[in-house]
């Protein structure tokens, strides 16, 4: 938001970089999502949880986006946390929070994701992927509905809710 002075112009921005980025009609790594698909995928999880990756796949010269659901992106259990367990760093000293590792100024570097959620206590399990290359194109788009400046993770659509349906299925 500090880039862009409206939402029309960063939703431009965001579609011309999704335009140069995918030569491709289909936009995922296994070539079996189509545009719309991603949207309707994007939403579900808006609706489930709140927030999805799409992580950049480069082959040879062409581009195509893998969507990565919220729950393989969160803080590794084996970095040092600080006393109040919500904070973590990593080795260089950067903040980790909810799986997004932030810069000294408070912007997102890199993201941390585990494909194996269930058993991910060790190191090999996890993967680092930087928010943006050397050219600075994003390599991970971070899609979440944001409602405060402090939150770096998204709410679920459903959220509002949960406490209603939790309180109809006890009674």
């Amino acid at each position: 938001s500090s880039y862009f002075e409206d939402y029309a112009s960063l939703t431009n921005a965001l579609s011309e970089r999704l335009d140069l980025m995918s030569n491709l009609h289909l936009l995922d790594s296994t070539g079996r999502l189509t545009f719309g698909e991603l949207q309707s995928a994007l939403f579900r999880n808006f609706i489930l949880s709140g927030d999805a990756f799409l992580i950049r796949k480069k082959v040879g010269k062409q581009s195509s986006w893998r969507l990565i659901e919220e729950r393989t992106c969160f803080t590794p259990p084996w970095m040092d946390m600080d006393e109040t367990g919500a904070l973590a760093r990593t080795e260089d000293g950067h903040i980790v929070v909810d799986g997004i590792e932030l810069s000294k100024s408070l912007r997102p570097i890199a993201y941390w994701f585990t494909f194996t959620p269930d058993k991910c206590e060790t190191k090999d399990e996890w993967v680092r992927i930087p928010a943006f290359d050397r050219k600075g194109l994003p390599i991970v788009l971070h899609s979440a509905m944001i409602d405060r400046g402090d939150q770096y993770r998204g709410l679920p659509l459903l959220a509002p809710l949960i406490e209603t349906i939790w309180t109809t299925l006890c009674y």
